[in-house]
């Protein structure tokens, strides 16, 4: 997790240049399966999710305690019909610094990841246009 921590923002910044829509992916190993991604569409913006209970079941569902957590780092609400997950958007923090930072205290605070807890990054390209 320390490791992740120390060059997400450079990694997110580096996906904010280039030029294909990218999709970042960043799930902890261990249970309860839960993931922050953010998409990179081509025009250097940084679009950040935290997995919502729409796509959560049993035991991986995020809590009281979690839902109530969220709003409080800067994720704003879920809208089932075109927003299911928690979403970030915001034009005057688009960085990757700003945008590292909340996935981070999201990994550590609602995830209860520490610095030992192992990490998996995934990166590709979006199917979608845009």
């Amino acid at each position: 997790m320390g490791d992740v921590e120390a060059v997400l923002a450079d990694i997110l910044d580096l996906l904010r240049e280039d030029e294909r829509r990218l999709i970042l992916i960043i799930e902890p190993v261990k249970p309860p399966k839960r993931y922050v991604q953010v998409l990179a569409p081509s025009d250097g913006a940084l679009i950040a999710e935290c997995v919502s209970n729409e796509f959560l079941q049993g035991d991986d569902r995020l809590g009281d305690r979690d839902n109530e957590l969220l709003p409080v780092l800067g994720w704003d609400w879920p809208t089932p019909l075109n927003k299911p997950n928690w979403s970030f958007h915001d034009e005057l923090l688009n960085t990757g610094s700003a945008v590292s930072e909340l996935l981070i205290k999201t990994i550590r605070q609602v995830f209860d990841c520490t610095d030992d807890d192992i990490l998996v990054i995934k990166m590709f390209p979006s199917s979608q246009q845009g």
